[in-house]
């Protein structure tokens, strides 16, 4: 204890708060050596990764198991294996700092408190190995990726094309010296592989039919496409734990992003936070690193020209009048339902953003319906406006006209889009429930203005000049008298 206190001492008192940063504390090595004994002693995961015993059954350690069952290290029999660790019911941090060689290794192979050895134990590399042979042909891969940045990246912005054209390179590079055999000297190569299936596995949710590597691949329909796309992310996913972050890089950040916009565009929410969550706590770790990359340049002054050659634009312009809506409507929906003022400009808002909806996705085509945006945005703001009309329907009938159309093409939409996104089919009963009201509203209007115009006509026919016809020289002889009506500002009490 005293060595620690000696070791963290001057820390604590150059930082009087209390709070520390990974720079302070990465050269800690007594205190990193207190932590990894007190979890050799009592290991956070005491039992290991279940394996299936395969057909045929197997001999282990010895013992025949028969196939079909489950069997697993713990932790805990591992940690105090006394041919490993000398002493192993005793906490002792020193054997960590004291032994070097074969000794050493041995304890750091054996050493697994989260159920996980390190990623260069020979079972995880055999692991990640079988995942990334399942990686396709370079020519597909290159033209997924190219999808991606073509049909996807303009919107989500989750990946910078200089960049990752570098790491890319580096990774083919490695691939044709090794033969897809993961190489430990290349740290990052392993991360590479697991985003390079992740953004494989979103552009086949937007790649289009005539791409070459839809017959390559066998997918010509979009079920076999989700289905091959879900199969790349969990690989993904799968490289990424068998990792298990050893060394946090910005392209495991990345990673997790695109694992968190494939899960949203399925509409797994939830897991999608999940993810996102990772990515942000790693790049908490790596967040200084940032600062060294070298800068990115673009063109100053670049056109906004309707017909300019800049890809996308017109999407980008209907991006961003979604965005822009989306927080104003924000800004004014808690108080929509008070204030008149926010809510005809929060109405206002719903409807520009229904009609950017409405252009993208006239713009975009099939291949996109699987964009969560393309529905997300339509289903919010569709659902706040016919909610807010039910309760304060619009005075003027060209706003509740312009309101009717708006839900109805976004029902169209929204019907679209059901095969291939399931978040599509959740708001369309509550639209059209808004428009069938909505006509039954119209058809009380029509009956009620039907109800005034025959009042008004036989108020105006009750007031005409009424003609009598009097006999004053006999039957043969007739003289028409007109009586003109008594006004009714004469009329008194």
């Amino acid at each position: 204890m005293n060595k620690l206190r000696e070791e963290v001492g001057p820390i604590m008192k150059a930082d009087g708060d209390g709070a520390f940063n990974y720079e302070q504390v990465k050269d800690l090595k007594y205190l990193k050596a207190c932590l990894d004994e007190g979890m050799r002693r009592r290991p956070p995961v005491s039992m290991g990764l279940g394996r299936e015993v395969p057909k045929g059954g197997a001999t282990i350690a010895g013992h025949y198991v028969a196939e079909g069952v489950s069997v697993s290290v713990p932790a805990w029999s591992v940690h105090h294996d006394p041919a490993v660790f000398s002493d192993p019911f005793e906490y002792r941090p020193e054997r960590w700092l004291e032994t070097e060689g074969a000794q050493k290794k041995a304890m750091m192979d054996s050493f697994m408190p989260f159920s996980n050895k390190d990623a260069s134990s020979a079972l995880v590399e055999a692991r990640i190995r079988d995942l990334t042979a399942q990686m396709p042909l370079d020519i597909i891969v290159c033209e997924l990726v190219d999808v991606y940045f073509d049909q996807a990246d303009w919107f989500f912005a989750l990946l910078e094309p200089v960049y990752f054209k570098k790491i890319f390179s580096a990774w083919q590079t490695a691939n044709a010296a090794s033969d897809r055999q993961p190489d430990p000297a290349c740290s990052d190569h392993f991360q590479v592989s697991a985003l390079l299936f992740q953004i494989m596995a979103v552009a086949l949710q937007f790649v289009p039919s005539t791409a070459f590597c839809i017959s390559l691949l066998r997918v010509s329909d979009f079920a076999s496409r989700d289905t091959l796309s879900e199969r790349y992310s969990e690989n993904g996913a799968q490289i990424m734990s068998a990792l298990g972050n050893p060394n946090p890089t910005l392209t495991g950040v990345q990673h997790d992003q695109m694992r968190a916009l494939w899960l949203k565009n399925n509409s797994r929410g939830k897991d999608a936070w999940f993810a996102m969550g990772d990515a942000i706590r790693l790049h908490s770790m790596v967040d200084r690193r940032v600062d060294a990359l070298s800068p990115i340049f673009r063109a100053r002054n670049a056109t906004i020209e309707p017909y300019s050659p800049i890809p996308h634009l017109h999407e980008k312009r209907q991006q961003i009048r979604v965005t822009a809506n989306n927080f104003l409507l924000a800004l004014h929906r808690q108080h929509a339902r008070t204030e008149l003022q926010s809510r005809e400009a929060a109405m206002c808002a719903a409807l520009e953003i229904l009609d950017a909806q409405q252009a993208l996705f006239e713009a975009m085509g099939d291949k996109h319906y699987k964009c969560y945006m393309l529905s997300y945005y339509t289903i919010d703001a569709g659902i706040f406006l016919a909610t807010l009309v039910a309760k304060h329907p619009p005075s003027d009938p060209k706003q509740a006209h312009a309101v009717d159309v708006a839900l109805q093409r976004s029902i169209e939409r929204l019907t679209w889009m059901v095969p291939r996104n399931k978040m599509a089919a959740s708001a369309i009963p509550i639209l059209e429930q808004h428009i069938s009201r909505a006509g039954r509203r119209d058809t009380e209007l029509v009956a009620a203005a039907d109800d005034l115009s025959q009042a008004s006509a036989g108020l105006e026919q009750a007031s005409q000049p009424t003609t009598h016809t009097l006999s004053q020289n006999g039957p043969e002889s007739h003289e028409i008298v007109s009586l003109e009506p008594m006004a009714f500002d004469a009329l008194t009490p």
